[in-house]
């Protein structure tokens, strides 16, 4: 959790192949509850999101789909949720991860009518109001109907 070790990380992840670089993603994985709220590990998460293995995207997203409003309100790990958002729709494994975007899409709409939803409480916090217009942004289909 430095800048340094976290530029490395991002270049490692952009230019090795996976299967290099399989330990050091296993131990990446138990630290990213950590990871996405810390000033320079979201940065290793957002680029996990875009350059990493299948399984670290889905525990990724799997973590912000549990923790939303608390993610969506953090200075560093909203970044994160907006990336993930973005990640999980266009890219590699973005076909794979339909199921788990359509979760995390639900989970921040939360109930129709419960003024209480994730939604509305993103939308009134100076960092979570940016990931709902990115969702406005980048809503598909039924998603943008949700909305």
């Amino acid at each position: 959790s430095n800048m340094y070790g976290c530029r490395i990380v991002q270049r490692l992840l952009e230019h090795c192949p996976h299967q290099e670089l399989d330990t050091m993603l296993d131990r990446i994985a138990r630290w990213i509850p950590d990871l996405l709220q810390d000033p320079y590990g979201n940065y290793v998460v957002q680029h996990l999101l875009d350059h990493g293995r299948l399984q670290d995207k889905r525990l990724i997203l799997r973590e912000v789909r549990e923790n939303i409003v608390g993610l969506s309100k953090h200075k560093f790990s909203s970044h994160v949720v907006e990336r993930a958002l973005v990640a999980s729709g266009v890219g590699e494994h973005s076909s794979e991860l339909e199921a788990e975007r359509s979760e995390l899409i639900l989970k921040i709409i939360g109930e129709v009518g419960d003024s209480a939803s994730p939604i509305w409480q993103m939308m009134d916090d100076r960092f979570g109001n940016f990931i709902v217009q990115r969702m406005v942004q980048n809503a598909r289909g039924s998603e943008r109907d949700l909305l």
